[in-house]
């Protein structure tokens, strides 16, 4: 088996399988679930959801995914990768939306803890010196 073309959606994947299907060519896809559950590690020339057929229909698989791609890109345009973008977005604004309280009330909680030792040693420290000045009253009388 060999990897006659990548893909980064399921749906694409699985439409070129069945139109190979149509035309009598057996494939199988392969890595579907990595690249669905994590696209944002899809990257690169090796990745992404992958389409194997024999290697004895590799030629025949080629005209038919290029007729095929033709007719889409006709009708379509050339896809956009505009679902990862919005994604991407959303993930951002929503890791602003988040991750922004959360560090904001970590700062927060760290002036307040601080304050709030400062206090409690300041209060330690009278305590201490007023203990000291009547154990030298004591001393004295």
């Amino acid at each position: 088996m060999i990897v006659i073309d990548r893909f980064y959606s399921l749906g694409e994947a699985e439409s070129a399988r069945m139109e190979l299907g149509y035309h009598g060519i057996n494939s199988l896809i392969e890595h579907e679930n990595t690249a669905t559950l994590t696209p944002f590690l899809m990257t690169g020339r090796k990745s992404g959801i992958e389409l194997k057929i024999a290697v004895t229909e590799a030629d025949a698989a080629r005209e038919v995914l290029d007729e095929w791609k033709a007719r889409h890109a006709e009708a379509a345009g050339d896809p956009p990768f505009v679902p990862y973008l919005l994604a991407s977005l959303i993930g951002a604004v929503m890791g602003l939306l988040l991750i922004k309280p959360l560090l904001t009330g970590a700062v927060l909680g760290l002036l307040i803890s601080l304050i709030v030792i400062t206090i409690y040693n300041r209060g330690i420290d009278k305590g201490y010196k007023a203990a000291r000045a009547e154990r030298e009253e004591d001393e004295e009388g």
